[in-house]
């Protein structure tokens, strides 16, 4: 999410939903309920949460109000 990225540490790699498309696989996945949920709305966001964590790729290090998903390492 956009709002999230002044708050992360510098990345090569940093794809935001409404950004650009990105042909990386994320290592790692931040949502937020909080704040500016814009290009999203709530109900866009809570969907992207159960995507995250429903799928098997990934696992849930934090949960709300930031969100936070890392991808498992095969």
């Amino acid at each position: 999410m956009p709002n999230l990225v002044p708050h992360l540490a510098h990345r090569r790699h940093i794809a935001t939903v409404g950004g650009a498309p990105s042909s990386h696989q994320p290592d790692w996945i931040a949502i937020s309920t909080a704040g500016d949920l814009w290009p999203l709305d709530s109900d866009q966001v809570e969907k992207q949460i159960d995507v995250y964590a429903s799928d098997r790729r990934f696992e849930r290090v934090s949960s709300g109000p930031l969100y936070l998903f890392r991808r498992v390492q095969p």
